[in-house]
């Protein structure tokens, strides 16, 4: 009973009128009834039935009488409505599922009682079925008998929404629905291994995949290791399934474009190369010790073994490698350290002098010569052209020198070390080719000019590789490709 007199409390909250549900709500009713006596009862006109009157005298328009019964698929109410003269105006059963719905479709099938229902979807325009039937479009006010419905809101291109609503006799909470736009599919055929799709220029997944996409037009973008990109545009509908054919040219996988920006973003750079160098010079200066007595490079002999009158040069080629480290920002940056070995046999008649020692002098023959070089500290600009990248570069280094000497003593084969060390400024330029972000091929052209002026300008012809990276100490923002 509590169950179905709730029911019927929340089919009827009306406050216009009022709706005695039970024997303790009628009590309370009659106790604040103020009713004035009937005139019939004053003898002013006559009375009706005595029903009538009671009616009247208890303020009572209606009178419902109800039996109430468990029925093994649910309840099932058997009314009757009487009016105030004691008639039955309506009578008959219903049944539902629980006591509450009993109280409902009581108050349905006695009052016709109904409320008013709102709904609202965007995109407007969307068919309303409510209880399988078609109400309309949106946005639609209209009314419901009170009790629970079933709606349904459909629009093409959109997804279906399915709800219920409860209505009472003041109205229902409005419905409001931003409807959900069918995806499109999207596949891509003929795509290389490892494809990958963007949409408008975001990545939605690999071309071996059914795609998801918004109905309308979009940019379609495929791209793969090694391959040309395919961009073209696409055009899907909701609920569409769009096949695309992406029949990407393979390229050579070291000619293949590198984007500025993520070259840019890899700060810390490596590189090792082969360097061959072409210096005329001489090795005035340079001292080395044997058995006890020190000897100085004095020249160059002559054919003759005799010393020239003027100090003459030599052209000599060492090659050798070097490795360079640095940072770089965009455009501009520093090698950090660059060193190098040279070395390459020899076959050069000198005059060793000794004269500090005991005066002599020996004609000796180089046979071997060796430089170390170390350029703290370079300069460094750059410009990037896509995969190409000129540099610049320029500053300061030393060169430490070796050069292997013998000559013949009392019938004696003696062999000596001559060092010594050099500064210079140095200056060069050179291209860099980038197979990948990280990963590039130079060519660079430099000279050496000797503070020195006996020694001349060294100049230096360097090819090899390097690679570059970001992030290496956890300190730089992560390059695009890494996003």
């Amino acid at each position: 009973m509590s169950e179905f007199r709730r029911g019927l409390a929340e089919a009827l909250p009306d406050v216009e009128s009022q709706h005695l549900l039970d024997r303790s709500a009628f009590k309370k009713h009659l106790e604040n009834q103020n009713a004035p006596v009937p005139p019939c009862m004053k003898g002013l006109e006559p009375c009706g039935s005595p029903q009538a009157a009671a009616f009247g005298a208890a303020g009572l328009e209606n009178l419902v009488r109800l039996r109430l019964e468990s029925t093994g698929e649910g309840v099932q109410a058997t009314y009757k409505l009487m009016d105030r003269r004691g008639r039955v105006a309506r009578d008959g059963t219903v049944r539902a599922q629980s006591p509450r719905q009993l109280g409902f479709a009581v108050v349905r099938a006695i009052f016709d009682a109904t409320g008013s229902v709102s709904i609202t979807t965007t995109p407007s325009g969307a068919t309303v079925l409510v209880d399988g039937e078609n109400m309309g479009t949106t946005p639609l006010d209209t009314r419901l008998a009170v009790g629970t419905h079933n709606y349904t809101i459909e629009l093409q291109g959109y997804r279906t929404v399915e709800g219920g609503v409860e209505v009472t006799s003041s109205g229902s909470e409005p419905i409001r629905h931003e409807l959900e736009a069918m995806q499109g599919t999207l596949i891509v055929e003929g795509a290389p291994e490892g494809a990958r799709v963007f949409i408008d220029d975001t990545e939605v997944g690999p071309a071996s995949k059914e795609l998801p996409i918004a109905p309308g037009n979009h940019t379609l973008k495929v791209t793969a290791k090694n391959y040309e990109p395919l961009q073209t545009t696409v055009s899907v509908e909701a609920g569409q399934t769009v096949t695309k054919t992406a029949a990407l040219q393979r390229v050579n996988p070291l000619l293949q474009s590198v984007d500025a920006d993520q070259i840019a973003n890899n700060k810390y750079f490596f590189r090792l190369s082969y360097d061959q160098s072409i210096h005329r010079t001489t090795f005035r200066d340079a001292r080395g010790e044997t058995g006890g007595t020190t000897y100085e490079f004095l020249g160059f002999a002559n054919d003759n073994g005799d010393l020239p009158n003027e100090l003459q040069k030599r052209t000599v080629g060492p090659p050798g490698l070097r490795f360079d480290v640095g940072y770089t920002g965009r455009n501009f940056g520093i090698v950090a350290l660059s060193l190098s070995y040279h070395g390459v046999a020899q076959d050069r008649r000198v005059i060793l002098d000794s004269s500090p020692t005991d005066g002599g002098t020996q004609i000796g023959r180089i046979t071997q010569m060796h430089r170390l070089h170390l350029r703290p500290l370079q300069l460094k600009g750059r410009l990037i052209f896509n995969n190409f990248v000129p540099t610049a570069e320029i500053g300061t280094g030393i060169a430490f020198q070796w050069v292997e000497a013998e000559f013949q003593e009392q019938g004696n084969t003696r062999e000596l070390t001559l060092n010594q060390t050099e500064a210079y400024w140095t200056m060069g330029a050179g291209l860099e080719y980038y197979f990948s972000p990280n990963w590039f091929a130079m060519f660079r052209y430099s000279f050496q000019d000797y503070f020195n002026a006996g020694r001349g300008v060294e100049h230096m012809l360097s090819f090899g590789f390097g690679g570059a990276f970001a992030n290496v100490f956890g300190i730089e923002p992560e390059p695009p490709e890494e996003l």
